[in-house]
């Protein structure tokens, strides 16, 4: 595929909001990633962060919790 590598931008990103969104990424448990291209020359980059608290959630309840939250087109 092309260049930047999702993982790359990843990290870019998650480093980017330490002191805005967490104190540090090393908080970071979970994430969802995707990376898709268009032929506009401008793009978007959406973030969707939540504190899923301190009782364990399994796989399934995160998946449901981002399906309420997140609007998929």
């Amino acid at each position: 595929m092309k260049r930047p590598d999702g993982d790359n931008l990843e990290k870019f990103l998650n480093d980017s909001l330490n002191g805005i969104l967490w104190e540090d990424d090393a908080r970071i448990v979970w994430t969802l990633r995707s990376k898709s291209y268009t032929s506009d020359k401008e793009g978007y980059t959406v973030v969707f962060a939540t504190e899923l608290g301190p009782s364990a959630m399994d796989y399934d309840c995160i998946l449901e919790h981002c399906r309420e939250h997140i609007e998929i087109t």
